[in-house]
Parts: C-alpha cells; structure tokens; sequence
C-alpha cells in the first residue's frame, strides 16, 4: 500500500465508524487539498483520497456504518401551546423563534433578517439569494401572526446595531438581543430544548 493512502487511512479508520459525518467530511477536504494541488501541478494527479473508485473500496459506506438520526419533531398537537408559551415568554429569542415558526424558514434565514427584506404593508419577507441554501431569492407571505411578532420587537428600525463581529456599526438587524449583538442560533436553540 502506498505510503499517502497508508496516510489517509490513518487519519480516517480510527473516526470512521464512531465519527462517521465528521470523517466523511474531513475525507472530503482532503480530497479537495489534493485535487488543487494536483491541478496546479503541485503534486501527481493520482488522488489517494478520492472516494470513488479508491477509499470506497477500502472503507464502508458511511450510510452502512452509522444511520442519520434526525432531531424528532415537535408533534402537531402540541404546536398551539408551545405558541402561547413562547408568547408569553415575551423575550426577543422566544420571538425570533415564534416567526421562524410562523414563517417555516431556517433558522440562519430569520437570525440575519433586516428591515430592508420586509414589506409591512404587503405583508411580505424576501429573503435574498444570498441567505437562501438553494441561492434563489425567496418570498415569504406574513401571516397576520408573524406581522404580529414584528410589530411586537423592541427594536426600531432606525436603531443602528452592531453587526455579528460587534464592529461594524450600522446593520439594522430585526432581531436584537442586546445592543451589541443579534440573537444567536444557540439561544433560539436553548429557547426551544428548555421549554422555555
């Protein structure tokens, strides 16, 4: 065997079956370091990290090591009561998390909402490219509800925030938690293992 695949392998075999995600995607960063560099003619082109044809012959499948285990979903049932609940909780994290819910939208999506990206007289949220995972604009109907949380924020839209890097004056984030930052995903995350 090769010295490099030997390194490869090293690296890999002992996350391979414990960490399966985490060495599925340090295979593929290698994989991509060593395509650049051979493509720069940095190295051989005969990549020794290269799934196909070469590490899947050597390593199991990674859906055949470890099964994906989503998060389980809240019931339907339930969903009413934890709404009032986060209503009454009233804080700007239980509120962010309200209109993710209200607006079906990803987290990052609502986190990194400006007032810009709102239209409050049609009711609509157009969420750019940029933020979207599929890289397509995005236009979301308010609910009477979601206009609500809105309208309930303590923050004005005047109000310069200091953007994620706390330098940068001037991004009129939607969702302050404090002066200096906007809310974070783990705080919404917090709000929603808690029960608040």
């Amino acid at each position: 065997m090769p010295s490099r695949l030997r390194d490869i392998l090293q690296i890999l075999s002992p996350i391979w079956a414990t960490k399966t995600e985490t060495a599925k995607r340090v295979q593929g960063r290698i994989e991509n370091i060593m395509d650049f560099a051979a493509a720069h003619q940095y190295r051989d082109p005969l990549n020794p990290a290269r799934w196909r044809g070469h590490l899947g012959k050597l390593l199991p499948r990674p859906s055949r090591v470890k099964q994906v285990a989503h998060h389980p979903a809240m019931p339907y049932t339930e969903v009413p009561a934890f709404i009032d609940e986060l209503s009454r909780n009233g804080s700007v994290s239980a509120l962010a998390l309200k209109f993710l819910i209200l607006t079906a939208t990803r987290t990052l999506e609502v986190l990194h909402a400006e007032w810009t990206e709102i239209d409050l007289p049609a009711g609509v949220w157009t969420v750019p490219a940029s933020r979207m995972k599929t890289r397509r604009e995005h236009r979301v109907p308010l609910s009477d509800s979601a206009m609500t949380v809105l309208e309930a924020l303590p923050a004005s839209k005047a109000v310069p925030l200091y953007s994620r890097d706390h330098e940068t004056v001037g991004l009129c984030r939607t969702w302050p938690c404090c002066h200096y930052c906007p809310v974070k995903t783990r705080t919404i995350s917090t709000v929603y293992r808690t029960g608040l």
